[in-house]
Formats: C-alpha cells, structure tokens, sequence
C-alpha cells in the first residue's frame, strides 16, 4: 500500500514536470515549425466576387435546420451534426451529418443509420441541399459519433486496432464525389507527455465501418483537414509566446493571437487556417497573421500592421449603427492589392442582411452592400475618395484600360440595387459588372456603344467589378465621384509607369561594365 502511494504520487509528479514548459519552451516554441515570411499579395491573390464567403457557420445551420423543417418526420428522428467547412471540386462548402436525436431513435434506426448529410455553400445561399444518395445508391450513417455500443464511432476505432492509439478531432468529410467519410487525426506526444503533433489521418467509411490508415504525405487530396485546429492553436500560440524562452518578464516580442481561426484558401487552392496576430499588450492594432496550411502544418507569417479583427469590427458596425446589424468573425481577403477584413452583417435574427469591408491597414475605410458585387464596388469608392496613399499598395497592381465597343449589355435588380453587366467585342470571354456608383451613364447604355473601362483583372474571375466606366458616345459631364476615380487610378498607372522605367534603367546600369559606368560618371559617351 505505500509503493502504491508513492507511486501516486510520483508518476503525476513525473508527468507534470516533463510536460512543464519551464523546461521545454524552446521545445514548444518550435512544434509549429519555421514560419516562412511571405509577403501578403504575392501569396493571397485578389479573388473574383463569386469566391468569398458569405455563408458562416450559423448562417449554414440555420439553412440545414430549415431544410430539415421542409421533410415531414425526418427533423424528428435525427439531428444536425457540427458543420465544418472543406473544399469539394474546388469550391467552399459548409457540410453536417445527420446524427441520431438520442438513444431510442438509434435503437429504432441505429441497423440502418441515418440518411444522408446536408451541404451548404459559402458562397452562395441559395445553393444547399439535404444529400441521400451518391451514384444512385443510398447513404446509411451507421457508425456515427454520439451512437451506442458497437456503433460508436470512437468505440469503433478503438476496438478494431487502435487500442494503443492516439486518436483525436472526428472529423465529417466527404470526397470529390459525394461519398461520406469520418476523419480522425494520429498523434503523439513531443515534450514529455504533452506537445501533441499529428502525424497520420484515418477515414473510416460510415456505412461498412471500413478503416484505412495513412500518412500525412499519402492521404487522399481530398481530405482537408489532418491538422487539428485545437493542436495548431495552442503551437501558435506557444510560438508567439516562447519566443524569448519562458521567463521572459517583459514580455519582448511576445505575439498572441487576436482572432478566432478562420479558413481561407490560398493561391494553390489549399486550405489554411488564418489567425490574426497582434503584440503584447496592444488590443488594437494587428502586427501581422498567420497562415497554416491545414493538412501539413507548413506555415506561414506576413508581417502586416494595422487594425484588429475586433477593432475593424466595431467600425463595420458602426458605419450602419442605425441598423444595429452585429458582425460575424472576420475573413481576411486581397482585394485590389490590400488586405481587406470581411464582416457578414446580421439582424437581431442571425440573418444577413449586408457584407462590409474593411481595410486592415485603416480601419477608418468601410465599405458595405447587400451582396458581394455592391460591397467591392462601395469599399472601391472609399479608397479612391481617400486619394492615392489608400489606393497605393505595396504589390505592383496591375490596371487594365481597355477600349471597345459593347456585345452584350445586361440589367439586374436585386432587392431593389440595380447592376449592369457587359461584355466586349474586343474580349467577350470576360464579364464585367458595375453597381451604380460606378457612373450615371450606365443606365443610357446599350450594345454597340462605345466605351471606356478600367478593371483591377483577378484570377480566374467569374465576373470582374469595374473600377471605371466611361460611355464615349454619350459626352455627358462626369460627376464628382468618377471623376476622382478616374484621377487616382491614372495617377496609380503613372505610379506604375515610373516605377518600370526606374527598374528598366537599374537593369541597364547593372549589366555595363565597371569601365563604361566610370565614363557615364565622367559624362563621357
């Protein structure tokens, strides 16, 4: 009886001191990993309108549970699962299982499980819809978390090899085809018996209970997410803390994390968590973020001052505080150049009613509208009114003018703002768009007139928001607005003009020969 008090006492005593981080900081400190300095727009680069997310996960939920409402019976036998979100063929998705609604409904259905998921766009809200079949053949959700017995899914595990197995993050994903799978992260321990770090991934098939076991390199493309979000939160915030070792009093170079994780994609079409990053101390300005790629941790750092996610916030709402809209966490974009903050506005309901954008480097910019296009196009106008220090980006931006006429000219009214669309014969593979702050001569446009455009082109664009319009048939007196526009884009092209000379003369410099440049400096030829 007393080894066995000892005992007791030692082995916690043991743990607890291998796991301190008095001891191993500078162990902690480096389980993220090098953080490869990147700058912010070569690596995010500007998106189309029709790619950023307007859906959150309580907007997501709140359209599964109404979809679940419109199927007699169903919404009484089952409920929705934690919707997460994951790219399927490309595209941004918010996706939930249908779970057992407790213990006597899964004694009724538990052989055959339940029926399917439900599958929410972020982009778009009216796209969503309750899943029950892949390739004709009908979903069964057996093993599920929550269920009982044999059919839990934790127990499933556990009992069929993986005793000795550290598993963590349950994960409901499916495949480019539809077809259902649950995800688990494999882990072990780095600092003692803490400092978890996935090293592996699971997918285990909901309807056969089949268990397949890979690596972090050879998991199918189509999981998203091996990293757990927990484990990737709690490494950076142990790099930013750590970065002096653990005693450090005065908290010099100390980093903490300013926001909630958010998932963004970058330019290679992978999935990363996005946090916002801010110094000791200082609540209201940002001094950067990070990127973590979420299947192999390879991590990111931009170095990028300006506002918070929080404070950004409070300046999106107060621009309609008559409203008394609420902002949804905050989604960092590269709009024309600039890291731009999204917030979803909503009603005392939870529904959205506007989009703002906010710049992160002056928060004092805020743009809003009722759908993606009026947002960009309102956000556009406050740079612009700024002058060139707001517009002026640290990336070279390029500004396309072009020249022709008009193929196809279209009018669309959505809940009562009107937005034109064109194409041009001089490309008609391109779609332009423009709300009506863009000009007042819009709505005296037709096919086959004239015209002027300027555009910021981003990649693979759906659509293109116009920054300028100009109806070179029509001669009516530009107002206020467009004119300034049209100056400060000028001014950022000549901007760019110079700024090319400059590199083209450096490069003629460089490649004379020391004899030449010592004639140029005597003013010889």
């Amino acid at each position: 009886m007393l080894g066995i008090a000892i005992l007791s006492f030692v082995v916690p005593l043991i743990i607890s001191i291998s796991s301190w981080n008095g001891f191993g900081s500078e162990k902690y400190q480096r389980l993220l990993g090098g953080l490869e300095e990147k700058e912010f727009s070569a690596n995010i680069q500007p998106i189309s309108p029709s790619r950023m997310i307007i859906v959150d996960q309580d907007i997501a939920k709140r359209i599964g549970e109404k979809e679940l409402g419109t199927i007699a019976g169903l919404g009484s036998s089952v409920e929705l699962g934690n919707f997460t979100l994951q790219t399927v063929k490309g595209e941004l998705y918010w996706i939930a299982p249908l779970l057992h609604s407790g213990f006597f409904k899964w004694k009724k259905f538990g052989d055959e499980g339940t029926t399917g998921y439900v599958r929410v766009s972020a982009t778009n809200q009216e796209d969503y819809a309750l899943i029950t079949n892949v390739n004709g053949k009908k979903m069964h959700i057996i093993y599920q978390t929550g269920a009982y017995f044999s059919q839990d899914l934790d127990r499933h595990v556990y009992t069929n090899g993986y005793r000795s197995t550290l598993v963590n993050d349950f994960t409901f994903e499916v495949d480019d085809e539809g077809h259902p799978y649950w995800t688990a992260a494999l882990f072990d321990t780095k600092v003692g018996f803490s400092g978890d770090e996935a090293n592996g991934v699971l997918t285990i098939d909901p309807e056969t209970g089949e268990i397949k076991r890979y690596t972090v390199q050879n998991a199918p493309k189509w999981i998203d997410r091996i990293q757990p979000e927990s484990f990737v939160r709690t490494q950076i915030d142990d790099w930013g803390r750590f970065i002096h070792g653990a005693w450090n009093w005065s908290k010099r170079d100390i980093k903490r994390v300013a926001s909630e994780s958010s998932i963004v994609l970058g330019n290679d079409g992978r999935a990363y968590y996005y946090y916002g990053l801010t110094s000791a101390g200082n609540e209201a300005s940002t001094i950067g973020f990070a990127m973590i790629d979420t299947r192999t941790k390879k991590s990111f750092w931009f170095k990028q001052a300006g506002a918070t996610e929080d404070a950004a916030k409070g300046s999106a709402e107060g621009k309609v505080q008559e409203k008394g809209y609420e902002g949804s966490d905050g989604i960092t974009y590269n709009i024309d150049g600039k890291p731009t903050y999204e917030f979803l506005l909503k009603d005392k309901a939870g529904l959205m009613k506007m989009i703002a954008l906010v710049s992160v480097h002056d928060h004092t910019i805020v743009g809003v509208g009722e759908n993606r296009t009026e947002a960009i196009q309102d956000y556009r106008a406050q740079l612009f009114s700024r002058g060139n220090a707001a517009v002026a980006s640290t990336s070279d931006l390029e500004i396309m003018s072009v020249s022709s006429r008009i193929k196809r000219f279209g009018v669309e009214i959505i809940k009562g703002s009107t937005y034109y669309y064109l194409t041009l014969e001089k490309d008609s593979r391109k779609i332009f768009s423009a709300g009506k702050t863009i000009s007042n001569e819009l709505p005296l446009t037709r096919e086959g007139d004239r015209v002027m455009v300027k555009y910021i082109p981003a990649k693979s664009p759906q659509e293109i928001p116009l920054s300028f319009f100009d109806n070179l048939e029509l001669g009516i007196e530009k107002d206020p607005l467009q004119m300034k526009n049209e100056k400060s884009l000028d001014s950022l092209r000549d901007k760019k003009i110079e700024k090319s000379s400059e590199k083209v003369i450096e490069s003629k410099w460089e490649a004379l020969s020391a004899e030449q440049k010592k004639n140029l400096m005597k003013g010889k030829n």
